[in-house]
């Protein structure tokens, strides 16, 4: 395979992902629109807000990863953007499904979960990406033991989302709460006290 060809399917790669956040921002604006009169006109505002970081995000993630497939920088911008769309799509699945229409979608408790997952995951992003910052690389070997703690302390974040007896708020703007539809977290595997609350910690 020629390195064009590797050039063109990796344009392909960044083209899919950036496509895929404006399909999952789509959805979730209509959502948003469907959601309006339950969460208030002041969460419709930072939705407008945030979908423009998503579109900043993706389009910058897939211009830099089709013309620097090397530098992990467009990936990690191209991933966050997702991310955040998904968090978005997800909230507003909940709030659908357990104040605007209750009992319409099924599935809509786990997408609130889902939702508090995947902000987690764009802030755990944006962590690698400030530390890999502007060329994909560390600075120097010495920064290797940070980036491992990065790495810990996302795991015990993203970890933290399976613990019981916690509440679930939304994910990134807690449009649940501000919905009034709050529910214990339908997937709090790991003990509340104790051990994994000291992991956690």
């Amino acid at each position: 395979m020629t390195v064009l060809t590797d050039r063109r399917w990796v344009g392909l790669v960044a083209w899919w992902l950036a496509g895929l956040t404006v399909l999952v921002l789509v959805v979730a604006l209509v959502l948003v629109g469907l959601n309006a009169d339950v969460v208030g006109a002041g969460w419709v505002g930072s939705y407008v807000l945030l979908a423009i970081a998503v579109l900043v995000y993706a389009g910058t993630g897939r211009l830099i990863a089709s013309r620097l497939p090397d530098n992990a920088i467009g990936w990690l911008l191209c991933l966050i953007g997702l991310s955040l769309a998904g968090c978005m799509l997800t909230e507003q699945v909940a709030v659908y499904g357990l104040a605007t229409a209750p009992g319409s979608l099924p599935a809509a408790r786990p997408a609130g979960w889902l939702s508090g997952l995947l902000a987690s995951a764009a802030v755990v992003l944006l962590f690698f990406l400030i530390l890999l910052f502007p060329d994909g690389r560390l600075p120097s070997r010495r920064w290797r033991p940070v980036l491992w703690a990065v790495f810990a302390v996302a795991v015990g974040w993203l970890a933290s989302q399976l613990q019981a007896g916690t509440t679930i708020v939304g994910g990134i703007t807690n449009a649940v709460q501000a919905a009034g539809a709050t529910y214990p977290n339908p997937l709090g595997i790991f003990p509340r006290h104790g051990w994994f609350s000291a992991f956690v910690g």
